[in-house]
């Protein structure tokens, strides 16, 4: 049987929150040896901004929507980038976590809604096992992670099977 499950509001507007809440306190950004200062810090946050909006389009209205929005995101990470010297490492680095850590938490909350437990007939089944197939981008190319992000918000799949048993 193959069903839908929906990312909920909640869930894109969490994984968007715990995004942007990297590098943006006491937290350490991991790969990095050093935090950034708080001129490269507000510059990345200007950045994450844009990228955020094109997400947030691409949930709200779809990818066409997105994509103006999108092709702005990646041109202004990239300009950042380039223009931040010997942090310019650094910077890619926070950014790559941030887009990391929004799709580690939008796929948990997909994940989350895996029905426990099925009735069929009047006879309940129990989630025994999952098998999860999840594409990892070995690129650290800003331009391949945003859009492939705004691809997956605006109307990607992640593909679960799921086996269930019949309870006790």
């Amino acid at each position: 049987m193959s069903t839908v499950a929906l990312i909920l509001r909640q869930d894109f507007e969490q994984a968007v929150d715990a995004a942007r809440a990297v590098g943006g306190g006491e937290e350490h950004v991991p790969g990095l040896a050093t935090s950034l200062d708080s001129a490269l810090t507000a510059r990345v946050r200007a950045v994450w901004d844009g990228i955020e909006a094109a997400l947030r389009a691409a949930f709200e209205y779809g990818r066409e929507k997105a994509n103006p929005l999108v092709k702005t995101a990646i041109t202004e990470a990239e300009s950042l980038v380039a223009s931040a010297g010997h942090r310019a490492a650094d910077v890619q680095q926070t950014i790559l976590v941030k887009l990391s850590e929004y799709v580690v938490r939008l796929t948990d909350a997909a994940l989350s809604r895996v029905r426990t437990e099925l009735i069929l007939g009047g006879v309940t089944w129990r989630l025994s096992g999952v098998e999860l197939a999840q594409k990892i981008s070995l690129t650290g190319a800003l331009s391949t992670n945003i859009t492939s992000l705004a691809t997956m918000t605006s109307g990607g799949e992640l593909t679960v099977n799921a086996q269930y048993t019949v309870g006790k």
